[in-house]
């Protein structure tokens, strides 16, 4: 026999949801006392190690991008945002501005157990906000080919026609590129995604 738990009490940590039950998990109460926070990074160290950690464990650690190849283009004075989970940095990514009217967000990094919870859009949008008062009208990003479908569900959409490359800021002609060592396979291409704020 099945019996009906409909109108029965519920301790506090037990919840319904849609017709199921389940236990709030001390995860959850956390996120209900510390939400998150997306800052705009300055020049205080814990800061700027927040984003290195974030980088470090979502690009180096999760998709084995060399520390030179993630961290080789960064000098004083980029900006970032991060976001924080209560006080442990779980997102980031760095804004370029290319001229007054176009700017780019790079480095794009979420740690894997934060992926899908809101935290990268959360960047991301608190970038968009940042480069909205400077006047910026184009964002670009370069993305994941896998990842395109977190952008264009924040208003994104792919330019297949343009090479990535042609946005790097450190981007140089291909008769200049002489590499010692071949280019290490990443396991995954990027793709241009572009908005109109």
């Amino acid at each position: 026999d099945c019996y009906n738990t409909e109108n029965l009490p519920m301790p506090n940590d037990i919840h319904r949801v849609n017709g199921s039950v389940y236990r709030q998990t001390a995860a959850d109460k956390k996120q209900e006392e510390e939400p998150m926070e997306a800052i705009r990074v300055t020049d205080k160290e814990w800061e700027i190690a927040g984003v290195h950690y974030v980088r470090t464990e979502a690009m180096c650690n999760g998709f084995g991008v060399s520390l030179e190849m993630e961290f080789g283009e960064d000098k004083a004075g980029d900006e970032y945002i991060l976001v924080l989970d209560g006080i442990h940095p779980v997102s980031t990514c760095r804004l370029h501005q290319l001229d007054e009217n176009t700017g780019k967000i790079e480095r794009v990094a979420t740690l894997k157990e934060y992926r899908g919870q809101h935290y990268g859009a959360a960047a991301i949008t608190a970038a968009e906000e940042w480069f909205a008062e400077r006047g910026v009208k184009k964002i670009f990003i370069n993305s994941r080919t896998e990842a395109v479908g977190f952008y264009e569900k924040l208003g994104y959409q792919q330019n297949s026609a343009v090479d990535p490359s042609v946005y790097e800021k450190h981007h140089k002609k291909k008769e200049e590129k002489k590499q010692e060592k071949p280019a290490k396979n990443l396991g995954f291409t990027c793709v241009l995604v572009e908005k109109y704020v």
